[in-house]
């Protein structure tokens, strides 16, 4: 039958040998031009950054590959573009999914570190941020969230799908924003 020490090995298996399919939903700003576009391009830590956490596209990065798909385009309540995303990563490099939306002109909603202006960000970790950061982030933090996690069954190698709708705080401004 197995213990529970096995299946958690089967899992972390399954994560490493790249079986496993994670979907992310994002709430990006801007208005992207295509339905389907993937990202590929590398990611280092440069130091080009006063944010020493922050991934930059960089020749010498590690390879980094997110397949994006537009769900849908609304304008949120100050009159800027955002669309629904649902985020592939084929690889796992740190804030990939960030990194690469700020690379693509779509920073996610609410992102201190890759959104409007870093500088929110340093202020964020000095308890300093101002009402115009608030207003530029629209949200207190990043609209991102895991929302599908495809996986074989530990015990049985079956497909696995589980799913997890949108939290209240983005679903709420989601549904705020003009279809």
């Amino acid at each position: 039958c197995g213990s529970a020490p096995e299946w958690t090995k089967r899992l972390k298996r399954a994560f490493a040998d790249g079986v496993v399919a994670k979907t992310y939903l994002a709430l990006a700003t801007g208005r992207p031009a295509e339905d389907r576009f993937t990202v590929d391009a590398p990611l280092a830590i440069t130091g080009a950054s006063a944010v020493r956490v922050r991934m930059h596209v960089a020749a010498g990065g590690l390879p980094s590959l997110t397949e994006f798909q537009v769900l849908e385009r609304r304008t949120a309540a100050d009159g800027a573009a955002v669309a629904l995303l649902a985020c592939r990563p084929r690889t796992g490099r740190q804030h990939q999914i960030r990194a690469h939306l700020h690379h693509a002109g779509l920073p996610l909603v609410g992102d201190k570190i890759y959104g409007p202006d870093e500088a929110i960000f340093d202020r964020f970790t000095r308890h300093a941020m101002t009402d115009d950061d608030r207003a530029r982030l629209r949200l207190p933090r990043q609209a991102l969230h895991a929302w599908r996690l495809e996986l074989p069954h530990p015990r049985s190698g079956e497909r696995v799908a589980l799913e997890t709708p949108l939290p209240a705080d983005l679903a709420a401004f989601w549904a705020a924003c003009a279809a």
